[in-house]
Protein backbone atom coordinates (compact mmCIF):
# COMPACT_ATOMS: atom_id res chain seq x y z
CA UNK A 1 0.00 0.00 0.00
CA UNK A 2 2.75 2.41 0.87
CA UNK A 3 5.01 1.43 -2.61
CA UNK A 4 2.66 3.58 -4.98
CA UNK A 5 2.80 6.96 -2.37
CA UNK A 6 6.63 6.59 -2.38
CA UNK A 7 6.76 6.13 -6.12
CA UNK A 8 4.16 9.40 -6.33
CA UNK A 9 6.40 11.04 -4.31
CA UNK A 10 9.80 10.43 -5.83
CA UNK A 11 8.48 11.03 -9.15
CA UNK A 12 7.19 14.46 -8.15
CA UNK A 13 9.79 15.15 -6.43
CA UNK A 14 11.89 14.96 -9.20
CA UNK A 15 9.76 17.31 -11.11
CA UNK A 16 8.78 19.64 -8.20
CA UNK A 17 12.85 20.22 -6.89
CA UNK A 18 14.90 22.13 -8.73
CA UNK A 19 18.58 20.85 -8.76
CA UNK A 20 21.15 23.40 -7.59
CA UNK A 21 22.60 25.78 -9.73
CA UNK A 22 25.78 23.82 -11.67
CA UNK A 23 24.78 20.78 -10.20
CA UNK A 24 25.99 18.21 -12.80
CA UNK A 25 23.42 15.14 -12.75
CA UNK A 26 25.07 11.50 -12.92
CA UNK A 27 21.61 9.37 -12.77
CA UNK A 28 23.78 6.19 -13.08
CA UNK A 29 25.88 6.61 -10.37
CA UNK A 30 22.30 7.73 -8.12
CA UNK A 31 20.99 4.47 -9.02
CA UNK A 32 23.76 2.30 -7.97
CA UNK A 33 24.55 4.57 -4.79
CA UNK A 34 20.69 3.66 -3.87
CA UNK A 35 20.77 0.37 -4.86
CA UNK A 36 24.22 -0.27 -2.41
CA UNK A 37 23.16 1.84 0.39
CA UNK A 38 19.43 0.41 0.68
CA UNK A 39 19.92 -2.97 1.17
CA UNK A 40 23.08 -2.14 3.23
CA UNK A 41 21.15 -0.40 5.94
CA UNK A 42 18.68 -2.77 6.30
CA UNK A 43 20.79 -5.72 6.78
CA UNK A 44 22.56 -3.23 9.26
CA UNK A 45 18.96 -2.96 11.28
CA UNK A 46 17.85 -6.59 10.73
CA UNK A 47 21.69 -7.44 12.11
CA UNK A 48 21.03 -5.00 14.93
CA UNK A 49 17.52 -5.75 15.51
CA UNK A 50 18.06 -9.64 15.00
CA UNK A 51 20.22 -10.07 18.36
CA UNK A 52 17.29 -10.09 20.06
CA UNK A 53 16.27 -13.33 18.86
CA UNK A 54 19.69 -14.62 17.88
CA UNK A 55 22.29 -13.46 20.08
CA UNK A 56 25.60 -11.65 18.62
CA UNK A 57 27.03 -14.34 17.31
CA UNK A 58 24.25 -15.83 15.10
CA UNK A 59 24.25 -16.74 12.14
CA UNK A 60 21.76 -14.83 11.07
CA UNK A 61 22.76 -11.90 13.27
CA UNK A 62 26.88 -12.17 11.40
CA UNK A 63 25.24 -12.66 8.44
CA UNK A 64 23.40 -9.40 8.24
CA UNK A 65 26.44 -7.58 9.56
CA UNK A 66 28.49 -8.78 7.71
CA UNK A 67 26.74 -8.05 3.95
CA UNK A 68 25.69 -4.57 5.49
CA UNK A 69 29.57 -4.45 5.69
CA UNK A 70 30.30 -5.02 2.65
CA UNK A 71 27.46 -3.37 0.61
CA UNK A 72 28.24 0.12 2.71
CA UNK A 73 31.71 -0.23 1.88
CA UNK A 74 31.16 -0.60 -1.50
CA UNK A 75 28.91 2.58 -1.42
CA UNK A 76 31.61 4.07 0.27
CA UNK A 77 33.83 3.28 -2.46
CA UNK A 78 31.31 4.52 -5.32
CA UNK A 79 30.82 7.68 -3.43
CA UNK A 80 34.76 8.40 -3.62
CA UNK A 81 34.85 8.56 -7.14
Amino acid sequence: MLVPIGVAGLLIGRDAIPAPRGAVTAQRSNLLDGTLITPGLAALVYGMVSTNDHGWTGASTLGSVAAAAVLITLFAVQQAR
